[in-house]
């Protein structure tokens, strides 16, 4: 039992001589008077006033695109594809038409060019029915750039419902132009 009583001291003696984590008192916040406060704020408000500067102008929004019920051009052209004498008339008033009408003959650019490569001015009235064109008649000067352009128009899309006409100039741009003006 001598033993017992031996070690309980051993182990309060270590307890007891172990590092604890030293305790820090909080730091006091300081209390400041009222007057004191009023001063600080009163020295900040000048600096707060000081010139600020202007906000710059909002730039004008771009107006919105109207709708329209029919579209007159003189000459018609986007990214290589051009038409004269453009014209078309909708179903209801649509905003963007000419924007995708453009769009869908420029992508058949290539296609109208190859009908007739050394260039042709070509009349040529069609539909829209929300897609693809319909109701397609072509005057050219031979039914092989007629049939050439019929077929290359089926495949020109437009997301609008109308009638549309146009004399398209395709292939060599400055014979296409010439012949154009030979109407």
């Amino acid at each position: 039992m001598r033993h017992l009583g031996l070690a309980l001291v051993l182990v309060a003696a270590a307890v007891a001589c172990e590092p604890s984590k030293p305790s820090t008192p909080p730091e006091p916040t300081p209390v400041a008077e009222p007057e004191a406060d009023a001063e600080i704020e009163a020295e900040a408000e000048p600096e707060a006033e000081a010139e600020a500067e202007p906000e710059p102008e909002a730039e004008p929004e771009a107006e919105a695109e109207a709708e329209v019920t029919q579209i007159d051009e003189a000459v018609f052209s986007k990214d290589g594809f051009e038409a004269r004498d453009f014209h078309c008339s909708f179903d209801w008033p649509t905003r963007h038409a000419a924007r995708y009408i453009a769009a869908g003959l420029a992508d058949e650019d290539a296609a109208l060019d190859a009908c007739a490569p050394e260039g042709a001015a070509v009349e040529v009235e069609w539909s829209y029915a929300g897609g693809p064109t319909q109701n397609i008649s072509v005057s050219a000067e031979s039914s092989k750039i007629a049939n050439c352009v019929t077929t290359a128009m089926t495949k020109v899309r437009a997301g609008v419902e109308g009638d549309c006409s146009a004399i398209l100039l395709i292939g060599d741009p400055a014979r296409a132009a010439a012949a154009y003006e030979a109407r």
